[in-house]
């Protein structure tokens, strides 16, 4: 995990997390647990946010999500969204959220999470599965 504290917003009013998956992403299980987690300790809600390049993708999409919150046992006011769009322009758009959870590539490209750190305006966890962990059981 790579945590980018924001300098003055610092964790804001602990109170909405939100968790940018994509569809098969191999790093959803470890920020999945470490969400809930805050979301408990913070007794916030957590947005479950999903970016598409094309309208194709929305059924898939929209499954992932369901599968997510239900074999992952989010809570019920879990807010799963879809947003269409470059995932740039969209990240520039983003939900209000005190923390973002996004998933680390493969090499750590430390100039993109600067990019998105910069773009959200808020905290952010970039989080790296170890292959170990399973949020869906």
């Amino acid at each position: 995990m790579v945590l980018s504290h924001h300098p003055k917003a610092a964790f804001g009013v602990k109170k909405r997390v939100s968790l940018w998956l994509r569809s098969g992403s191999p790093n959803r299980n470890l920020a999945i647990l470490t969400a809930l987690q805050l979301m408990r300790d913070w007794d916030a809600e957590v947005n479950l946010v999903s970016v598409l390049e094309s309208e194709d993708e929305r059924l898939k999409t929209k499954l992932f999500q369901k599968t997510i919150i239900e074999r992952g046992r989010m809570p019920a006011n879990t807010k799963a969204q879809i947003l269409e769009g470059d995932f740039d322009d969209i990240l520039q758009r983003a939900p209000l959220t005190d923390l973002n959870f996004f998933g680390l590539s493969e090499k750590m490209v430390c100039e993109s999470m600067r990019r998105i750190v910069k773009s959200v305006n808020t905290s952010c966890l970039f989080v790296k599965d170890s292959g170990d962990e399973s949020a869906l059981v």
